[in-house]
């Protein structure tokens, strides 16, 4: 069940890139939930579970969760795709245990044995390598990305001037 899953998550990067070649990401995030949300209601009908109601306080963290880590990440998963190959992101993807583990460790306070630490490092350092082989691929992806900061300081300007005219 585990590895089928891991496979599922694994076709996110490939359907981002694809999303990336000509769908705006501000469309394709909520195209996703819109397809998705129908499945999850067949699923639950299909395995006869009941539908969850989760009560105020587990909504909240729900919408938090929903709003950051389901439609944040995908959004940014379709842009970074855009400047970047299927292949980088997909070592970068893998990287997903390591950001788990260091938040359990620095925002829940628990304690990561040693081989867990091995671990963190370990695939850490192997993403690095991987990445920094294809560093030579990446000069035009600098410039793409060089040339949307560019692109986005006139409106930082124009937005930086009103905002003190105003006040």
């Amino acid at each position: 069940m585990m590895a089928t899953a891991m496979v599922l998550v694994g076709t996110g990067v490939i359907a981002s890139k694809i999303i990336a070649g000509g769908l705006h990401p501000f469309l394709a995030v909520p195209l996703r939930f819109l397809i998705s949300t129908p499945v999850f209601g067949m699923l639950l009908w299909l395995t006869g579970t009941a539908a969850p109601r989760p009560n105020r306080n587990e909504s909240l963290v729900i919408s938090i969760q929903a709003a950051a880590g389901s439609a944040g990440y995908s959004l940014l998963m379709i842009i970074a795709l855009m400047f970047t190959s299927s292949a980088s992101a997909s070592v970068i993807h893998g990287l997903l245990p390591v950001l788990a583990a260091l938040v359990a460790t620095l925002a829940l306070g628990e304690r990561l044995p040693p081989r867990l630490w091995a671990a963190v490092i370990t695939a850490t350092s192997g993403a690095l390598i991987v990445n920094l082989a294809s560093l030579g691929d990446r000069a035009s992806s600098l410039d793409r990305f060089s040339a949307i900061f560019w692109w986005w300081q006139p409106y930082r300007a124009r937005r930086f001037s009103l905002s003190s005219t105003r006040g």
